[in-house]
């Protein structure tokens, strides 16, 4: 009951929970970065190509975020918004590492018999400790819709 059946990642009810208790565990000064993102133009995947066709990208980005965030709490929070907490201080010093993986995913390539399928996503940072796990994910959230309606493929925070 910890991980998405999809993606393998870690669920929301995870996330919440343990990303409650990691904030709780904080010393003072510690970094901590909250990162919730979703797919762009996701409902369009799926009327264009089909559901199986969004799982192939739902997984595809999955497996990217693996390798760019081994180490932090990384979570299919639903459909195709997925979150990070991670304790990296290069992260709350930064958004280069995070832009690195906004810019993975808008070079990542499917290729489907004919056709070649790429896609973007919108990401949104919350560097401000909170003072709890839910205040970080609204600004985080709050973050992504200004990505969002900026263009899209995009870092704020």
């Amino acid at each position: 009951a910890r991980t998405d059946g999809l993606t393998q990642l870690y669920n929301r009810r995870y996330f919440f929970e343990h990303g409650g208790k990691l904030l709780a565990t904080l010393r003072s000064g510690s970094p901590l970065t909250v990162i919730m993102m979703d797919i762009d133009d996701f409902k369009k995947i799926n009327d264009g190509y089909g559901h199986d066709i969004g799982d192939l990208v739902i997984k595809n980005i999955a497996k990217l975020l693996k390798r760019y965030f081994p180490d932090d709490i990384v979570a299919r929070i639903g459909g195709e918004e997925f979150a990070v907490i991670s304790k990296s201080s290069s992260h709350t010093k930064s958004l280069e590492h995070i832009d690195a993986f906004r810019q993975a995913v808008a070079d990542e390539i499917i290729q489907l018999n004919q056709r070649v399928l790429q896609y973007t996503c919108s990401i949104g940072v919350c560097r401000k400790i909170g003072e709890d796990l839910d205040e970080m994910v609204i600004q985080a959230d709050k973050y992504l819709y200004i990505a969002k309606q900026s263009g899209k493929n995009q870092v704020y925070g």
